[in-house]
């Protein structure tokens, strides 16, 4: 029974999914006019598909929709390209929204990181080597949902083993493995400080990723004074250059220097920021005079 509940269910989703498809469309008695989206790389398919003495099919770009203010950036769907090999971390990217089009998959950097992240918080080698056997467990059944859980615990205990095989750590004890790095509860200090300088990376890509989609989408002055632009990357740098030569064995830095650095980029991202909402008659003067303080709160919550 509970079977029949499903099959029921889906033929229900797909019935409703086709029904939402064809409000879209326009026909009479002989003639029937739909419009959808299709991905670029399968026009030839289709158009092969589609017998030409009975069917006309035209293509418009999506870009070139966009530009005819035909639909808005925000209204073209966009589907996610990335291999099979990083399609389970879609389960965990897919709780923060949807990408947009003309905007850049997120699948493989958010991969790489949050494996990075949970080998590092999570560094163990028998508790990664529990969770990646649960992983293969999971493989077993035929259903697609299980099986991208399980790759997905497969890789979060892999990445879990590995760091604790770096750390020597096995199921919370520091004394039976040897460490090939160092034992954090025995060298704080240096633990925090990759901790640290992993959070610099990681806010740097996401910034760095950020300036590439305005790039892309050709928005020039946000690519220099957004939030997340060249100016803040360069300020952060900067900031991170100052706190690590602080800790270091080099001169002093005088305190006009420091407090330059600190105003001079923000200063310059708020001016420009300013400038553009005047040009584009995009954006309030009441918010953007508070974007340095969410910049600043930005970067120190993500880094630490």
């Amino acid at each position: 029974r509970i079977r029949e509940i499903r099959e029921a269910d889906a033929a229900l989703a797909e019935y409703l999914r086709l029904a939402q498809f064809f409000s879209q469309s326009g026909e009479t008695q002989r003639c029937a006019h739909i419009l959808c989206w299709l991905p670029s790389d399968e026009e030839d398919k289709i158009r092969k598909a589609l017998p030409d003495d009975i069917c006309s099919l035209r293509m418009l770009p999506a870009e070139t929709a966009i530009g005819e203010s035909v639909f808005a950036d925000e209204e073209v769907p966009s589907l996610l390209g990335a291999s099979r090999i990083f399609a389970p971390f879609r389960l965990v990217l897919s709780v923060y929204g949807h990408p947009s089009y003309r905007s850049i998959d997120p699948t493989v950097p958010g991969a790489i990181f949050f494996l990075l992240f949970f080998g590092l918080m999570f560094a163990d080698i028998g508790h990664g080597a529990v969770l990646a056997m649960i992983g293969m467990l999971l493989l077993i059944p035929k259903h697609e949902t299980a099986r991208n859980a399980g790759k997905l615990l497969i890789g979060a205990g892999s990445a879990s083993a590995l760091c604790g095989l770096l750390f020597g750590s096995f199921f919370g004890l520091e004394d039976i493995v040897p460490a090939l790095l160092f034992h954090p509860a025995q060298h704080i200090s240096p633990f925090l400080f990759t901790g640290l300088a992993v959070g610099v990376v990681v806010v740097s890509a996401g910034i760095v990723l950020n300036i590439a989609k305005s790039f892309i989408r050709r928005e020039w002055a946000g690519a220099f004074f957004s939030q997340w632009g060249i100016i803040t990357l360069g300020f952060y740098w900067l900031c991170a250059g100052i706190i690590a030569a602080s800790f270091g064995n080099s001169a002093e830095l005088p305190a006009s220097f420091i407090i330059a650095s600190a105003v001079m980029p923000l200063a310059a991202m708020t001016i420009g920021e300013i400038v553009n909402a005047k040009l584009t008659h995009e954006g309030e003067f009441s918010e953007i005079i508070f974007h340095p303080v969410e910049v600043l709160l930005g970067l120190l919550s993500n880094t630490v």
